[in-house]
Protein backbone atom coordinates (compact mmCIF):
# COMPACT_ATOMS: atom_id res chain seq x y z
CA UNK A 1 0.00 0.00 0.00
CA UNK A 2 1.37 3.42 -0.85
CA UNK A 3 0.11 6.97 -0.76
CA UNK A 4 1.54 10.01 -2.50
CA UNK A 5 1.44 13.04 -0.19
CA UNK A 6 1.37 15.50 -3.10
CA UNK A 7 -0.09 15.32 -6.60
CA UNK A 8 2.43 13.53 -8.87
CA UNK A 9 4.44 15.79 -11.15
CA UNK A 10 7.18 15.12 -13.66
CA UNK A 11 8.36 18.73 -13.83
CA UNK A 12 12.10 19.10 -13.15
CA UNK A 13 13.08 19.97 -9.57
CA UNK A 14 9.59 19.28 -8.20
CA UNK A 15 9.83 17.34 -4.92
CA UNK A 16 7.65 14.24 -4.44
CA UNK A 17 6.82 12.53 -1.15
CA UNK A 18 5.43 9.04 -0.59
CA UNK A 19 4.34 6.95 2.38
CA UNK A 20 4.46 3.18 1.84
CA UNK A 21 3.52 0.19 3.96
CA UNK A 22 3.99 -3.52 3.40
CA UNK A 23 3.21 -6.77 5.20
CA UNK A 24 4.28 -10.36 4.59
CA UNK A 25 3.66 -13.69 6.29
CA UNK A 26 5.03 -17.18 5.81
CA UNK A 27 4.14 -20.48 7.47
CA UNK A 28 6.46 -23.46 7.16
CA UNK A 29 6.55 -26.84 8.86
CA UNK A 30 9.50 -25.73 11.02
CA UNK A 31 8.76 -22.02 11.60
CA UNK A 32 6.45 -19.12 10.85
CA UNK A 33 7.34 -15.49 10.29
CA UNK A 34 5.55 -12.19 9.84
CA UNK A 35 6.88 -8.84 8.66
CA UNK A 36 5.47 -5.32 8.64
CA UNK A 37 7.24 -2.26 7.26
CA UNK A 38 6.49 1.44 6.92
CA UNK A 39 8.56 3.89 4.89
CA UNK A 40 8.68 7.57 3.94
CA UNK A 41 10.36 8.41 0.61
CA UNK A 42 11.27 11.75 -0.91
CA UNK A 43 12.46 12.33 -4.47
CA UNK A 44 13.36 15.18 -6.79
CA UNK A 45 13.12 14.86 -10.59
CA UNK A 46 16.26 16.05 -12.34
CA UNK A 47 16.01 16.96 -16.03
CA UNK A 48 13.10 14.50 -16.61
CA UNK A 49 15.47 11.53 -17.01
CA UNK A 50 16.84 10.92 -13.50
CA UNK A 51 15.13 11.03 -10.10
CA UNK A 52 17.30 10.62 -6.99
CA UNK A 53 15.41 9.47 -3.89
CA UNK A 54 15.96 9.03 -0.18
CA UNK A 55 13.91 6.79 2.09
CA UNK A 56 13.69 6.05 5.79
CA UNK A 57 11.54 3.43 7.47
CA UNK A 58 11.06 0.78 10.09
CA UNK A 59 10.65 -3.00 9.80
CA UNK A 60 9.16 -5.32 12.41
CA UNK A 61 9.74 -9.05 11.98
CA UNK A 62 8.62 -11.90 14.23
CA UNK A 63 9.73 -15.54 13.90
CA UNK A 64 8.13 -18.49 15.76
CA UNK A 65 9.76 -21.94 16.03
CA UNK A 66 7.11 -24.54 15.08
CA UNK A 67 9.02 -27.83 15.37
CA UNK A 68 11.42 -29.29 17.90
CA UNK A 69 14.99 -28.42 16.87
CA UNK A 70 17.40 -31.37 17.06
CA UNK A 71 20.18 -29.34 18.72
CA UNK A 72 18.09 -27.52 21.35
CA UNK A 73 14.57 -28.71 22.14
CA UNK A 74 13.97 -25.72 24.45
CA UNK A 75 13.59 -23.52 21.34
CA UNK A 76 10.22 -25.14 20.47
CA UNK A 77 7.47 -22.49 20.55
CA UNK A 78 10.00 -19.73 21.04
CA UNK A 79 9.42 -16.37 19.40
CA UNK A 80 11.87 -13.68 18.38
CA UNK A 81 10.60 -10.23 17.41
CA UNK A 82 12.89 -7.53 16.04
CA UNK A 83 12.42 -3.87 15.14
CA UNK A 84 14.97 -2.26 12.84
CA UNK A 85 15.32 0.97 10.93
CA UNK A 86 15.95 1.10 7.18
CA UNK A 87 17.68 3.79 5.12
CA UNK A 88 17.70 3.88 1.31
CA UNK A 89 19.52 6.11 -1.15
CA UNK A 90 18.93 5.55 -4.85
CA UNK A 91 17.94 6.86 -8.24
CA UNK A 92 15.34 6.07 -10.88
CA UNK A 93 16.09 6.57 -14.56
CA UNK A 94 13.74 6.92 -17.53
CA UNK A 95 15.64 6.14 -20.72
CA UNK A 96 12.33 5.95 -22.63
CA UNK A 97 8.96 7.56 -21.78
CA UNK A 98 7.45 4.15 -20.88
CA UNK A 99 10.49 2.49 -19.22
CA UNK A 100 11.86 2.93 -15.68
CA UNK A 101 15.09 1.57 -14.19
CA UNK A 102 16.10 2.04 -10.59
CA UNK A 103 19.03 1.20 -8.34
CA UNK A 104 19.52 1.88 -4.62
CA UNK A 105 21.78 1.22 -1.65
CA UNK A 106 19.91 0.09 1.48
CA UNK A 107 21.11 -0.17 5.06
CA UNK A 108 18.92 -2.10 7.48
CA UNK A 109 19.65 -3.75 10.82
CA UNK A 110 23.35 -3.00 10.27
CA UNK A 111 23.42 -4.87 6.95
CA UNK A 112 24.08 -3.31 3.53
CA UNK A 113 22.19 -4.28 0.41
CA UNK A 114 21.46 -3.26 -3.15
CA UNK A 115 18.04 -2.91 -4.76
CA UNK A 116 17.33 -2.74 -8.47
CA UNK A 117 14.26 -2.83 -10.64
CA UNK A 118 12.68 -2.40 -14.00
CA UNK A 119 9.23 -0.93 -14.62
CA UNK A 120 6.90 -0.27 -17.52
CA UNK A 121 4.54 2.70 -17.47
CA UNK A 122 1.10 2.31 -19.03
Amino acid sequence: LRYGIRKPSEKPFTPQFLLAGSAHSVVHRHFSASHFGINAIGSLTYKEKATPYLGVGFDRTRVVVRSIPVRDATLFGGTQPTLAERFTLGAAFRPLPYLYLHAAYTLTHGQSGLDSGLGIRF
